[in-house]
């Protein structure tokens, strides 16, 4: 399903959406390092929004663990700047720009606005080394 060229149908997209608990669980059954144990609820939940209308259960606002909120943002700008095969990855400005429009509503606005400084930071960098004398 995730190499599909069209749209997924409503079963699919059902299936689609399990990956979150399935993920989470796979790890559970692992003995984890006493550091990697926090992240177990940000896998489980990293599709949640903070409007609520995520999934696997619909949590919004501080209901949604920090680590689900964080990775949220991070996955969500790997799957707009990424290759598909049924699309081209997306320029990280627009990407970015998407990030800042769903700030609030899908994405917490704390780590949108981190993850951006953080990109536009490191595009700074590029600049003034792809303009450095040589």
């Amino acid at each position: 399903m995730l190499l599909k060229d069209g749209r997924l149908s409503e079963e699919e997209y059902a299936q689609i959406k399990l990956h979150p608990v399935i993920g989470a669980n796979i790890l559970e059954g692992i003995d984890l390092t006493e550091e990697l144990l926090p992240i177990l609820p940000g896998i489980k939940y990293h599709h949640e929004r903070l409007d609520g209308k995520g999934y696997p259960e619909g949590l919004s606002g501080r209901d949604i663990p920090d680590s689900g909120r964080v990775i949220a943002v991070a996955d969500a700008y790997d799957a707009m700047t990424s290759d598909r095969p049924y699309r081209r990855g997306m320029s990280v400005l627009k990407a970015l720009s998407i990030l800042e429009e769903g700030r609030g509503t899908q994405w917490d606005p704390v780590y949108v606005d981190h993850f951006i400084a953080l990109q536009q930071k490191e595009m700074n960098r590029h600049m003034e080394h792809a303009s450095a004398p040589r």
